[in-house]
């Protein structure tokens, strides 16, 4: 079924024999009329090449049947109306949505930046992601479980090593030795750095630490933003420390003695090792001021990366949305612009049959005596009594 624009109809109709017809010329009717009384259904049939059927009266109007094209197109237009404010709503929700989301962004970067050192940082973040707070805390601790499960979870892996902060689930407390900075740092100043043989290396929670800011390192974007420290020294002197599956170590800062008698062996930090231990002592307050620096910057990084993923089915939703509802808007113009042809012609269909092309209507009568069939091309009207 196709719009398009109406000629002008031919308008009497007069009483017809059986199928034969009588319309508003003496010529014979362009269409045919097929009843079933069984299925209670009327067929008209064209004669022609390009007729429009445009109504059709059955027992003079007293007779429905479920061709009433302009009844439809009215209910349909009031259901695009409908389907067209359930997409706007949907629209603002997905909006209102994004819109909570850059909040809770926005507030937990303001957040993180009023702290002015490493402890009060630390604290605030382990009572957020213990007591599961909401809003722009809940966007932290969503960031925090996010990175822990993703492939370059850097932010995760700064946060943890020492005990069960952070990210265990259960009720902590925090306190100073859950600052690695101060951990290491006291492990570092206690350490005996005079060398003798079967040197033991420092308290293992030492290599923890190393390894928050190892990951913090990677993670880090721009070195350039902390000029007070050679980020690409540390991270060597950090990886000199580590050691592979059999207790070998590349830099030679450890010693490898064999257990005798056991498939087992025991390191012990050798001259070198001493000396890089003295190094990073020297280099920890720099350090210190690093690991603060970066989670400043790193948590709201992370948490728009998290914030983007969640923005971006909303965005996609929307434009999905904005594509129906720019059809349905332009479906109402044209069926409201249909609608008031019909009506201006009084007409009912608009139905485009080419030659021996029907279409079928059911009635709602028992006893179905006369059609009328106005067209583009004249009207006639069918006695089934004659």
């Amino acid at each position: 079924m196709f719009f398009k624009t109406y000629q002008k109809l031919l308008g009497t109709s007069c009483l017809a024999l059986y199928l034969v017809g009588c319309g508003s010329d003496s010529s014979e009717p362009l269409v045919g009329i097929e009843k079933n009384s069984f299925n209670s259904t009327v067929k008209i049939i064209s004669k022609t090449d390009n007729i429009e059927i445009q109504d059709l009266k059955l027992n003079r109007g007293n007779c429905e049947h479920d061709q009433n094209f302009l009844v439809k197109l009215i209910q349909e237009t009031a259901n695009a109306h409908l389907f067209v404010s359930e997409k706007e709503k949907a629209i603002k929700n997905h909006q209102a949505k994004i819109a909570r989301l850059q909040k809770d962004l926005e507030e937990l970067t303001q957040h993180v930046q009023q702290f002015n050192n490493l402890d009060k940082l630390l604290e605030n973040i382990s009572d957020i992601l213990n007591y599961k707070a909401h809003g722009k805390f809940e966007l932290l601790n969503k960031t925090i479980d996010y990175d822990a499960t993703a492939n370059d979870f850097f932010l995760a892996k700064s946060l943890t090593g020492i005990g069960v902060f952070f990210l265990d689930g259960s009720s902590h407390k925090y306190t100073k030795n859950d600052n690695p900075i101060y951990v290491a740092k006291r492990i570092l100043d206690n350490y005996n750095y005079q060398y003798e043989p079967s040197k033991e290396p420092p308290n293992e929670k030492l290599w923890n630490v190393l390894d928050n800011i190892i990951g913090a390192i990677e993670d880090t974007k721009n070195p350039k933003d902390y000029p007070y420290i050679n980020l690409k020294e540390l991270k060597k002197l950090l990886y000199s420390f580590a050691v592979d599956n059999h207790g070998n170590s590349a830099d030679g800062f450890w010693v490898k003695v064999e257990k005798e008698g056991f498939n087992d062996y025991n390191l012990y930090v050798s001259k070198k090792g001493l000396q890089g231990l003295a190094k990073l002592k020297s280099m920890w307050p720099s350090v210190g001021k690093f690991y603060f620096a970066y989670l400043k910057e790193a948590i709201p990084r992370h948490a728009k990366e998290y914030t983007d993923k969640q923005i971006s089915p909303e965005e996609k939703s929307i434009k999905a949305n904005q594509v129906k509802l720019t059809e349905a808007t332009q479906d109402i113009d044209k069926m409201e612009k249909l609608i008031k042809d019909l009506e201006s012609k009084k007409n009912t269909l608009s139905v485009y049959l080419k030659f021996g092309e029907s279409f079928t209507a059911h009635y709602k009568c028992q006893n179905l005596i006369e059609v009328g069939v106005k067209t583009d091309k004249g009207a006639w009207t069918f006695n089934f009594n004659r």
